[in-house]
């Protein structure tokens, strides 16, 4: 299980703007046993967030993927 807002306090922001753009992603993530565990462990070892926080870059089922913080100001 993933607490966003646990791993967002232990990177120092809050990373649920990066996984809303995918219905039901984060609840994916949060719920119990609704997981595939491969990817979970794939994901973990290939997230990279961007120092300025600006992007996340991580591989799911051997492709790459980068998520953009879109400014809204």
């Amino acid at each position: 299980m993933l607490d966003p807002k646990v791993l967002g306090n232990m990177v120092g922001t809050d990373i649920r703007q990066y996984f809303t753009y995918l219905p039901g992603h984060p609840g994916l993530l949060a719920s119990p046993g609704t997981y595939i565990k491969e990817w979970v462990r794939e994901f973990f070892a290939s997230v990279w967030i961007a120092p300025d926080h600006s992007y996340i870059h991580f591989a799911l089922a051997g492709t790459d993927y980068r998520v953009t913080v879109v400014d809204t100001s």
